[in-house]
Formats: structure tokens, sequence, C-alpha cells
């Protein structure tokens, strides 16, 4: 088994394990797939290595941006994520609720309320009723709609 590497894909109690192979060509998609496997974990600093590696080798593929602002998110780089959110969504990309949301919640955390729910707008106009699917918490979605 030389050569392979078994990671946690999911929190440790999930005793969920994914096989990578670490001699495998390195490409855009192996470092996209190592990210993702530390983003599960919580390891966003690993994973958004990772992802600008990716990024570094194909920075013509924009769903990698989409991962990276979702790593810098996690670690409070707002204004980081939204720039990467903000190239994701120029793809007209197949998870535009999803970067919606991040842009909505990014924006309400910066203060911006009124992009805040112009954001949160477009998302429920895209698919209505999902409001259990905004990133933001309820009581962020609250406050930013009784303003």
């Amino acid at each position: 088994m030389e050569g392979l590497n078994f990671m946690y894909s999911g929190k440790p109690e999930d005793n969920k394990v994914e096989m990578v192979n670490l001699n495998q060509e390195e490409t855009c998609w192996k470092q996209m797939k190592l990210g993702k496997l530390y983003a599960k974990s919580a390891r966003y600093d690993k994973a958004l290595l990772c992802y600008n590696k990716a990024i570094e080798m194909e920075s013509s593929e924009l769903s990698f941006f989409f991962y990276r602002g979702v790593a810098r998110f996690h670690m409070n780089d707002l204004k980081g994520a939204f720039e990467d959110m903000k190239k994701a969504k120029t793809a007209n990309p197949w998870n535009m609720i999803d970067i919606l949301n991040y842009m909505a919640c990014i924006h309400f955390r910066l203060g911006e309320t009124k992009q805040a729910r112009e954001m949160v707008t477009q998302v429920l106009n895209l698919n209505r009723g999902l409001l259990n699917d905004l990133v933001m918490s309820y009581d962020e979605y609250i406050e930013l709609t009784s303003k």
C-alpha cells in the first residue's frame, strides 16, 4: 500500500475514511479532492493551500474559486471569500444559490444590510421557500429583514 494515504473525510466520530493516491500525477483535480477532504474535517487552512494550488494549475476553472471562497469564509477572510464568490458567480454555475447564500452572509457580517437583503431576495426568487438553505442563521435573517 505504498503511496496511499488514508484521510478522514468527515468528523472522526463518523469513521469515514477516503483513500488518496499520493503517487497519482499532481493535478488540479487531485488538489481539489485533497482540499475537499480537509474542508470536511474543518481544516480550512490546509484546504485553502490545496485550493490555491489547484487555482495556480488551472485558473480558468471557476468552480475552484467557490471552494476556496468557502474555506476563506470559514477562516473569517470575508473580503477574500467575497472576491472568490464573485469570480465563481461569473460562470453562471450550477450552484448559484450556494454562491448567493455566501455572498448574502458576507454582506450581512460586514454590516452591508442593503446588499445582503438583495442577495437573500435573489436566493429566494431562484428557489422559493428555501429559507432553511440560507448560510446565515435564522436570527441573522430575522435581524436583516426587520431593518
